[in-house]
């Protein structure tokens, strides 16, 4: 309670603003953005809201857009002040909050997807499950899903695969990723983002996880020689609006909102897929590099062997775990969608 006092000040109008005046335009969307320095904010939000939506509308729609950084507020705290109505309309990211709902991460476990396409489909079978998620629970109307570079394996000392984890101390930051480094023999260290360098450094760790283009632009490839993108999950973001900001505006006004962040939400995905590329390319030093900084590391690729592994960790692991977390009905559900799309099966008691 005291953080959302604390933020209300540049709250008070992160919702609907109707003028009053009749030449001025019908709404304005008061919208809370994505970090000020994500690619998916400055390449997909800004443009969008700035220029392509009110165009959509005919300048019937207008958008004052601030990021979460720029407001003070992160994780799950989006999407419970968007339940709330502090917030009406806003992206955030779905494991960020799955303390709130194990559902969450149903379609980006770490190991469940290896490549971005099959990160869509899975994430396209399970949005029903989603969006009545956000509806019914959350009084929120799901509008798109957009996702970041692969989460990576970055390590200090040579790694030639999967296996050569094991033993090694991996830097993690939720239960889904400490399943999974546990499923290959490793043993999970739940560290701050900002304190992951001097881990490193210092040898309290041996890996760390994290997106392979946010790495880079901390230039983790400094303290870091090898890395491993096997992905370990896509960081899958939402964008919604509280239902009662939604209801309040016109059938018409609906129509052209939801029209428009389809768009964005196809610019969202084939940012992913430049983010991805370049991810790669600026830590290994060569090719397109316009998004990171070129550092000189060894990219090691995931081996038919490995690809074998990381389905038997997560069938032994990850998958189980989520199963507990989740339950029988919402097992039931994700086999499906998810599990169809990807070919794996969740069992619950």
């Amino acid at each position: 309670m005291m953080k959302l006092a604390k933020v209300m000040g540049g709250l008070l109008a992160v919702g609907l603003a109707v003028p009053a005046a009749a030449d001025e335009p019908a709404v304005t969307l008061k919208v809370v953005g994505q970090p000020i320095q994500n690619i998916l904010h400055t390449k997909g939000e800004v443009p969008f809201f700035g220029e392509i939506l009110p165009e959509l509308s005919g300048n019937t729609v207008k958008v004052d857009l601030v990021s979460a950084d720029q407001l003070g507020v992160s994780g799950p705290e989006v999407i419970r002040m968007l339940s709330s109505g502090a917030i009406s309309f806003a992206s955030g990211g779905l494991t960020q909050a799955v303390r709130d709902e194990p559902k969450f991460e149903g379609c980006d476990l770490p190991g469940l997807t290896g490549s971005l396409d099959e990160a869509r489909a899975a994430c396209a079978a399970y949005r029903p499950v989603l969006d009545a998620t956000l509806r019914d629970k959350f009084g929120i109307k799901l509008l798109a899903l957009g996702a970041n570079p692969p989460q990576a394996i970055w390590c200090s000392d040579p790694v030639s695969g999967l296996a050569d984890l094991k033993g090694r101390k991996i830097r993690v930051y939720n239960q889904a990723l400490t399943d999974f480094v546990a499923g290959a023999g490793a043993t999970a260290v739940n560290i701050p983002y900002g304190d992951t360098v001097p881990a490193l450094q210092n040898g309290v760790i041996d890996c760390a996880i994290t997106g392979t283009l946010t790495g880079n632009t901390s230039k983790w490839f400094e303290v870091t020689s090898h890395l491993y993108p096997m992905s370990l999950g896509w960081a899958i973001q939402y964008w919604g609006a509280n239902l009662e900001a939604w209801n309040a505006l016109t059938p018409e006004q609906q129509a052209v909102v939801e029209e428009g962040y389809g768009k964005l939400e196809e610019t969202l995905w084939a940012l992913a897929a430049e983010a991805t590329a370049e991810g790669i390319n600026c830590n290994r030093g060569d090719g397109t590099c316009d998004l990171g900084v070129k550092g000189a590391m060894t990219i090691v690729e995931p081996s038919a062997a490995d690809l074998k592994q990381r389905a038997q960790i997560m069938e032994s692991s990850v998958l189980p775990a989520f199963a507990s977390r989740c339950g029988s009905d919402c097992a039931a559900e994700w086999n499906d969608t998810v599990g169809k799309a990807v070919g794996f099966t969740l069992k619950a008691d």
